[in-house]
């Protein structure tokens, strides 16, 4: 079965770069993403996605539902400052800290040193 839904969503794209008030939402977003345990529905794994570059994906193993692509034009903020994860095309289930790996390109393109996306990352446990 397949289903498509739409919803019209007031709000603009995030804004990652470096001291944007959006990162304290974003923040928000990915620890509610880790706290969220993935629904049977998501039957990808993150892993299988990780195959071809390396032999032992065991660690990308788990039960964390995963966006995979947080980019800031897949977060859209809502005038009252609530934030909205949308294009879900690519969901998956897996460790939590996974959703971080594939977070931090998306900063440093956004103006972020590898330092300062490194130490933006360690806030979560993952």
């Amino acid at each position: 079965m397949l289903v498509l839904g739409f919803e019209h969503i007031e709000g603009r794209h995030a804004d990652y770069t470096p001291g944007s008030p959006d990162l304290e939402i974003l923040v928000k977003t990915v620890q509610a993403l880790q706290s969220t345990p993935c629904p049977d529905v998501v039957q990808m794994r993150v892993e299988r996605r990780w195959t071809s570059v390396t032999e032992d994906v065991s660690p990308m193993a788990g039960t964390s539902l995963l966006h995979t692509d947080v980019n800031a034009e897949n977060l859209l903020i809502t005038p009252d400052g609530r934030a909205v994860l949308v294009d879900w095309a690519f969901a998956a289930r897996g460790a939590a800290w996974a959703e971080l790996g594939l977070l931090i390109p998306w900063l440093l393109k956004s103006g972020h040193t590898p330092a300062e996306a490194a130490d933006w990352a360690t806030q979560f446990p993952s």
